[in-house]
């Protein structure tokens, strides 16, 4: 199966970590009911193991406590949507 070509915003994010401006303002509101509002439907799951640095691990935290999931499935919603931003 042939792979799909990467778009110009995926290899701007790959390049810089930067995602491009329109996708970034649409993406915000919406990420932030996401992640604060009701959970998704499951799906089978392969195990990824992260090493987060601290700061990121305190707030990956807070918004756990704070919207009431787990850490794990705000990092899928988190994953997930940073890649439809970028097209990929």
């Amino acid at each position: 199966m042939a792979r799909k070509k990467m778009s110009d915003n995926a290899q701007k994010f790959i390049e810089t970590g930067e995602v491009a401006p329109q996708a970034q303002s649409q993406a915000d509101g919406d990420l932030r009911e996401e992640l604060l509002g009701e959970r998704q439907a499951d799906e089978s799951r392969i195990r990824l193991t992260v090493d987060l640095p601290r700061s990121l691990h305190r707030r990956l935290n807070q918004l756990a406590l704070d919207s009431g999931k787990p850490k794990t499935e705000l990092v899928r919603i988190i994953i997930r949507r940073t890649l439809d931003s970028i097209d990929y």
